[in-house]
């Protein structure tokens, strides 16, 4: 990804701005409480015909998967796509359906970038941050790093760190 591609979009840089300051509040640190009862999973779905977006999110229950509260959000995609913003589009509707919820979760995971990010705030990142939360991003894709590939093994499960400017700033895991 080219990150500099729409920094010249003079319209976008007040959103650069928030994402350094968001930037500035990321706890890196395990700090999850000590006895996590309820974990939840956050994506949003897209329909790009209609300009609707509707995120979504489910609370489970930790020890026995199961679920104990669910929340949705629709609304008007207000955000464009901008490759390294994408938090800007993906977060209002989480946060509004997180609102919504009578049970709280200790962490969420998300469909999205934490810290891999090339500004260090991805999805998962930018979503803590705005609820005061833990989470933890789980993206299908690389955007930033490098991983020792020779390491990672062939068996389900098998995890390697990757780094970024010689920090690790997650983990690349075989599924």
């Amino acid at each position: 990804m080219n990150k500099d591609l729409y920094e010249n979009d003079k319209g976008l840089w007040p959103y650069f701005v928030e994402q350094n300051e968001l930037r500035k509040e990321v706890i890196k640190e395990n700090c999850l409480p000590n006895a996590i009862r309820f974990v939840a999973g956050v994506d949003v779905a897209y329909n790009e015909g209609e300009q609707r977006m509707i995120g979504g999110i489910v609370v489970l229950q930790k020890d026995t998967l199961e679920v104990v509260e669910e929340s949705y959000h629709e609304m008007d995609i207000t955000f464009p796509y901008v490759p390294g913003l994408f938090s800007f589009r993906e977060v209002p509707p989480i946060v509004q359906a997180y609102h919504d919820l009578k049970i709280k979760p200790d962490v969420i995971v998300c469909d999205g970038h934490g810290i891999a990010h090339p500004k260090g705030v991805g999805m998962a990142t930018h979503l803590g941050v705005k609820l005061d939360v833990p989470t933890i991003g789980c993206a299908k894709k690389r955007l930033v790093g490098v991983w020792a590939k020779e390491e990672l093994e062939a068996r389900r499960g098998s995890a390697v760190p990757l780094y970024s400017e010689e920090k690790i700033v997650g983990n690349v895991l075989r599924t």
